[in-house]
């Protein structure tokens, strides 16, 4: 367990208590009191509806010759943790970064900057993986793919969620969490090689941009929000859920009130504005916009296709013979077989059922590393109750009543890719694969490695089109601005051979169209989301900046007195200890924009292409 080793103590110029605690793994003895405050400041936006909001402290500390903080210095970004508490309350959570530090060495007293991130902001540099490295597999639900995500920030914050979009024939209620509903095939979040994990920066961003839902750290807590809903009520309902050792666990309604003025010194409100340098601009309108949607990387029907897996737990396979299989350390995909020297049928690991219906023609494709003169035995079985099981001949591809037909794949040289296409199925049922133990023809044996297995629909049109464009345009052209077209990965799809396919709660079914609460609408997903950034941007938006006397909390809808219109921060600085805020706040628009918006959802042939107005 962490110790304190260094604590500060102080008070701003409203009186108001801060306290700042370091804590360090390793140490071990009283904590020392130092001297020192704190500026908490927030990474700046573009817009209103960005999706990660990444903030840090900066640390002034007072070091002289006989206290010169050198033990703060380290190349672990986690090793140094920081707790930030205004009157008592927690304020900020996060960790010193290991670069950044500057000190003066010109007198014996000094002082020490050092920067402290929340954790977002190293999401970037994350793969998607578990603690131990091994690849997720499956489906998982979006806030457990969030939560995953989050983890890997070294902080077990709670997470509060106010995401109110629902799938159709949902019932919206203040408990039901649409993120907690809807479930994705990790295998999606695969870069293009087919090999690169994505980093969880980019998972979070294709996750939450689904909903234009934001990520904040407020008083030690993750909040997702949705901007757009925050205009038309700024008494949120967040669902607040605990971070445990296996995942989420849903606690209470957590509201809070985001409702902010900010006044004058010369009509007695506080905080208010100082120092003279308030200033106004005008960010132009959005005319247009638009969404790739990447449909994914294949076709295949399998959960994992990898063989993902810790020790001899294969997530969607079913381990038939243990001793068969080479357990290696550190190896968390693939599946490595033990060959046989004689040609018996031996099952070793089979996979998950798929239903599928008639007539449908599939390909089995096998990525495999093999000793020369091995021969691969597979094993497909089509079952339907109260029929007799089919199994497939690969020498006359046919599906026979014979519980010893195999495909025989001969494997003359180290590896490659086998692809069989198989004749269409005489019947529906449920199709499971049977990987046998392979046959070695030779005098010495060893071990198959199959990398990749997996059943690939024929009737994809994956080969031409790649994904969809989802676009957005106003019909009375406000403006000449159409904002870059932004690629994500999930979307609603017509079938589950698609593998950015977003899942209804059985995470079995594709969802196809969406409704926001309280809006009477059926809309695909990918369509709402092109439309809520036309609404948030559809005036010419003020800009104000300036200093403010007082703490203004960054997760704030702020209305000036003197200023119409309603304001969030996109840019953020508060020094604690002189009770000074220093903001940039975009104006925001949430109203229906009523019989001026053109959608067009058109396919993606692999070019992505920024929209242009007509």
């Amino acid at each position: 367990m962490a110790s304190r080793i260094y604590n500060i103590e102080y008070k701003d110029t409203n009186n108001v208590e801060y306290a700042i605690n370091i804590f360090s793994e390793n140490f071990t003895g009283d904590s020392t009191l130092i001297g020192g405050y704190a500026v908490l400041e927030y990474g700046g936006v573009r817009n209103n509806l960005e999706t990660i909001r990444g903030n840090g402290l900066s640390l002034i500390l007072e070091a002289n010759l006989d206290l010169t903080l050198d033990d703060l210095y380290s190349e672990n970004e986690n090793t140094f943790k920081i707790e930030l508490k205004r009157n008592n309350e927690l304020f900020f959570i996060g960790f010193i970064k290991p670069d950044g530090i500057f000190q003066d060495f010109v007198n014996d007293k000094w002082e020490i900057t050092l920067e402290c991130v929340d954790g977002l902001g190293l999401l970037e540099n994350l793969a998607f993986v578990k603690e131990n490295g091994a690849p997720y597999s499956g489906k998982l639900s979006a806030l457990s793919i969030i939560e995953k995500c989050l983890r890997r920030s070294n902080l077990s914050l709670a997470i509060n969620t106010a995401v109110n979009i629902y799938y159709e024939g949902q019932t919206p209620t203040d408990e039901l969490d649409p993120l907690t509903e809807i479930y994705m095939s990790v295998n999606r979040f695969v870069k293009d090689d087919n090999d690169t994990i994505m980093d969880c920066a980019e998972v979070l961003t294709s996750v939450l941009s689904l909903f234009n839902a934001a990520i904040v750290q407020l008083n030690g807590q993750w909040y997702i929000y949705r901007p757009n809903e925050i205009y038309n009520n700024y008494i949120v309902k967040f669902r607040r859920y605990i971070i445990t050792a296996e995942g989420f666990l849903y606690q209470n309604i957590n509201e809070r009130n985001f409702s902010f003025n900010l006044g004058s010194h010369i009509n007695n409100k506080y905080p208010h504005h100082s120092n003279g340098n308030q200033r106004i601009g005008i960010k132009g309108s959005v005319s247009a916009y638009r969404i790739n949607y990447k449909y994914g990387f294949e076709s295949g029907l399998f959960a994992n296709p990898s063989f993902i897996h810790e020790g001899l737990n294969y997530n969607s396979w079913v381990v038939l013979d243990s001793n068969l299989i080479v357990d290696e350390q550190n190896i968390f995909t693939g599946v490595k077989i033990i060959n046989l020297d004689n040609e018996s049928l031996s099952p070793v690991i089979s996979s998950e059922s798929l239903n599928l219906d008639a007539d449908q023609i599939f390909d089995l494709n096998i990525t495999y590393v093999a000793e020369p003169n091995t021969i691969i035995k597979i094993t497909l079985k089509l079952a339907k109750q109260g029929s007799p099981s089919l199994y497939y001949q690969g020498a006359t591809n046919t599906w026979i009543n014979n519980s010893q037909a195999v495909i025989n794949i001969f494997a003359d040289s180290g590896g490659g890719v086998s692809i069989t296409s198989l004749s269409a199925l005489p019947n529906s049922g449920k199709l499971t694969v049977t990987i046998n133990q392979p046959f070695q023809n030779d005098e010495f044996t060893g071990n198959t490695l199959f990398n990749k297995l997996n059943i690939v629909n024929k009737n994809t049109i994956f080969d031409v089109k790649k994904g969809e464009f989802h676009t957005a345009l106003r019909k009375s052209r406000p403006s000449s601005i159409a904002k870059d077209t932004v690629q994500i990965f999930n979307g609603d799809s017509p079938s589950i051979i698609f593998e950015g396919a977003i899942f209804k709660s059985d995470s079995v079914t594709p969802t196809t169209t969406w409704f926001r609460r309280d809006v009477d609408e059926n809309f695909k997903i990918l369509q709402i989301a092109v439309e809520d950034v036309l609404r948030a941007s559809q005036l010419p938006s003020k800009v104000f900046s300036g200093n403010v006397y007082g703490y203004i909390p960054y997760l704030s809808l702020i209305d000036i007195d003197g200023v119409d219109g309603k304001f969030m921060p996109i840019e953020y600085s508060f020094d604690t200890k002189n009770n000074l805020t220093t903001l940039k706040s975009l104006e925001l628009f949430g109203n229906e924009i009523v019989n001026d918006i053109d959608y067009k959802l058109t396919f993606d042939f692999g070019n992505t292409v920024k929209p242009t107005i007509l």
